[in-house]
């Protein structure tokens, strides 16, 4: 990097206090020569990450800048690191993930890609939240550990040499051998089952100071898009996922109340409206389902109308997700057992799969049963759907 010579300010102002840039009314503690410092290396990002985009002009990619002043640095404070990262279009709406980033600070630079954010990385609340609706859907388009794909990037990975896996960016430099995945099948699987909506999963190389002076920034942002760009693009917010988002925050508080305290009548209201929330379109789509499905359970066959339910596939969002592609009708049984992962549906063949809890019992001649869908073509359970229903699930 040409402007590794200029790393030594992040150790100078490490503790510096804020609003160390100055602002209205209060001088500048650090001299112009170290902002200069600062920016000289946040400019050599910028070129060395739009040189990498223009490189691969075959992706829709957009470059997202740390928001940074050369007068005033970042939000009136000293930066205690830099950072760029590059993006798939419509990533924003996921909050900007996945990446491919690099990070300068006081430990050095790294380089890599990160599938999502850690809530512990976030302090307010409402961010917390909307990632937690935000992670399940990026791990769900990210690769199956034993795919074709995540086979071909290991070994490409491995060829490289250098790269460390782990939950999280921001690595102590005594970190850097002990990555908490060994492989990139073991990080996938984890995010794929025990990953949760926590957030995490970062695949990074990482350079001391004394070796940031040997690195080609750019072919460095050139190699991670090469190796992590399809990841990119593949975990791109699809329509249903722009569709379940917006209509999250309709049913937010119905999910979320805890236990009712009889004794306070706010409780009790809340309650109430979310209930209203959560039932809002619901005869409506059973209806839509008992037509479609000639009023018989699409696993076991009940023609009982008074045991059959309107499944959804994947969870009520919202009135959009009462969308009859996005359900199926079961037997009440069928329909706690699904909602529980414990029966689940191939979407490649639409076979049932029974969990090994259910081995022993009744619903264990489920499995291998075709689910029938409607006639009507437009009526059918959504490929999409049931694709990330799953995906999600750990088997």
């Amino acid at each position: 990097m040409q402007s590794a010579s200029d790393f030594y300010v992040f150790k100078k102002w490490l503790n510096a206090s804020g609003h160390a840039f100055g602002k209205e009314g209060l001088a500048a503690v650090v001299p112009e020569d170290d902002r200069e410092a600062y920016w000289a290396i946040y400019s050599e990002f910028l070129d060395a990450a739009g040189g990498a985009i223009g490189d691969h002009s075959r992706l829709p990619l957009y470059l997202r800048p740390k928001g940074y002043s050369r007068l005033r640095g970042s939000r009136g404070h000293r930066p205690v690191d830099l950072w760029v990262s590059i993006c798939a279009d419509g990533a924003a709406l996921f909050g900007h993930m996945p990446q491919v980033y690099s990070i300068a600070s006081v430990r050095g630079l790294e380089i890599g890609f990160a599938a999502s954010i850690p809530e512990d990385d976030y302090y307010d609340p409402n961010v917390k939240s909307r990632n937690r609706a935000i992670v399940p859907l990026i791990n769900a388009a990210l690769p199956e550990p034993s795919s074709a794909a995540a086979v071909q990037l290991e070994t490409a990975l491995d060829e490289d040499g250098g790269w460390i896996f782990s939950t999280q960016t921001r690595l102590q430099p005594s970190d850097k051998g002990h990555g908490k995945f060994s492989s990139l099948q073991e990080m996938l699987h984890h995010l794929k089952t025990s990953g949760g909506s926590a957030g995490g999963g970062c695949i990074a190389r990482y350079y001391t100071p004394q070796q940031v002076a040997s690195v080609n920034l750019h072919a460095e942002f050139d190699l991670a898009l090469n190796r992590f760009g399809s990841l990119l693009t593949a975990a791109r917010p699809t329509e249903w996922d722009i569709g379940v988002l917006a209509n999250k925050g309709q049913v937010e508080d119905g999910t979320s109340l805890g236990l009712f305290n009889p004794d306070t009548v706010e409780d009790g209201r809340k309650i109430v409206l979310a209930r209203v929330a959560m039932r809002q379109g619901q005869k409506k789509f059973r209806s839509a389902l008992m037509k479609a499905y000639g009023g018989r359970c699409a696993v076991t066959g009940c023609d009982t109308p008074d045991v059959l339910q309107a499944a959804h596939i994947m969870p009520y969002l919202g009135p959009s997700t009462n969308h009859p592609t996005n359900g199926i009708l079961l037997r009440g049984d069928i329909h706690t057992l699904f909602d529980l992962d414990l029966i689940s549906i191939d979407p490649k063949t639409l076979e049932i799969v029974v969990s090994a809890a259910l081995k022993y019992s009744i619903y264990a001649e489920l499995a291998g049963r075709i689910v029938s869908v409607p006639k009507m073509f437009t009526m059918r359970p959504s490929q999409e759907a049931l694709q990330h229903r799953w995906q999600s699930i750990s088997r």
